[in-house]
């Protein structure tokens, strides 16, 4: 049987985003022909972008966010987040955690005990800190500062860096770094319920114990014997640095916890990528104009015409000045 065509495009994701090598491409090309156009019939949307440059599309957008970025579906017709909430048949929660570049995300499996203690034997230093820029909060540099005052943390991002010479990791050498280190500081940018981004899932990935601070509900997914949930501390640093030191000097303890599970739910990976598939498949086995789900009267249509003029002003040379003037007042 010939498979259905669909013209698609990409919008606003991140720099090094291959529109044909990743986790939807892989859903979609099983059961359609993909043809990527600059006039498709729906468009993917993340946020990453310019502000609002996905409103030069009038077809059916998908948003994917794997940012703090909560969908309006006034402007999206369908979303991929990171919220917990029920939209109807249009949003999936699907956050950071899960994307893969191909076909379905599989976190690591429990170790087992001499696996275990062969990672641990491996280890060449205490703990890691790979940050690009401060959080909402502030905490995570506090949890940075107070450990750091117990042994030395390998702070090798761009932000609060502490590496000789300022050496940087990124891709395979974070990962390596990652993989050396007993502990590592897994800690999202702001404490929003729900998102939940790679940080958590690269500490578990490489065998190096996540302690947390982000996502106020990740104990519904993840498993919290598994990590230090710095919430569970009340973000107390002297209790979260105390278990830290427990779990570090004691073999046992830290053996005991890399053979945990990951998730409450072993089949959690495969039953989200069925999910993935179940609401993309719904979305494209619908003609656009079937597909399309966002309101074009009256408010919302007066809202998404304002989206519109403000996407153009923001890409004004008027616009740019202004903001500049305003970064050299501040």
């Amino acid at each position: 049987m010939e498979k259905k065509t669909i013209k698609i495009n990409y919008c606003g994701f991140w720099d090094d985003f291959d529109p044909r090598f990743n986790c939807i491409d892989s859903v979609l090309k099983e059961r359609y022909h993909i043809e990527i156009s600059d006039h498709p019939d729906f468009v993917f949307c993340s946020p990453l972008g310019d502000p609002y440059d996905y409103m030069k599309y009038d077809c059916v957008r998908i948003l994917y966010s794997g940012e703090p970025f909560s969908p309006d579906f006034n402007i999206f017709d369908y979303a991929m987040s990171y919220d917990h909430i029920d939209f109807g048949d249009r949003y999936l929660r699907y956050p950071l955690s899960l994307w893969r570049n191909v076909g379905e995300c599989a976190f690591r499996p429990a170790l087992t005990e001499e696996q275990a203690y062969e990672k641990l034997a491996q280890k060449k230093f205490f703990c890691n800190f790979i940050q690009g820029h401060p959080s909402e909060s502030g905490r995570r540099e506090a949890l940075f500062r107070a450990l750091q005052d117990y042994k030395r943390v390998e702070s090798a991002g761009s932000f609060m860096n502490n590496q000789p010479d300022g050496h940087t990791v990124r891709g395979e050498t974070k990962f390596r770094l990652i993989a050396d280190c007993k502990f590592s500081i897994c800690a999202e940018s702001l404490e929003y319920p729900g998102f939940t981004s790679e940080k958590l899932t690269h500490g578990f990935a490489y065998c190096s114990i996540p302690i947390y601070i982000g996502d106020p509900l990740v104990g519904r997914v993840f498993n919290p014997r598994a990590f230090v949930n710095c919430a569970d501390y009340r973000f107390d640093l002297t209790a979260i640095v105390d278990r830290v030191r427990e779990i570090d000097e004691t073999d046992d303890l830290y053996i005991e916890m890399l053979c945990q599970p990951i998730t409450n739910d072993p089949d959690y990976c495969h039953t989200q990528f069925e999910n993935l598939k179940s609401f993309l498949y719904h979305i494209f086995d619908q003609s656009p104009a079937d597909a399309f789900r966002r309101v074009r009267y009256y408010c919302a249509g007066r809202y998404e015409r304002y989206a519109k003029e403000y996407a153009e002003w923001v890409k004004s040379p008027e616009y740019r000045v202004r903001q500049k003037i305003k970064s050299i007042r501040k």
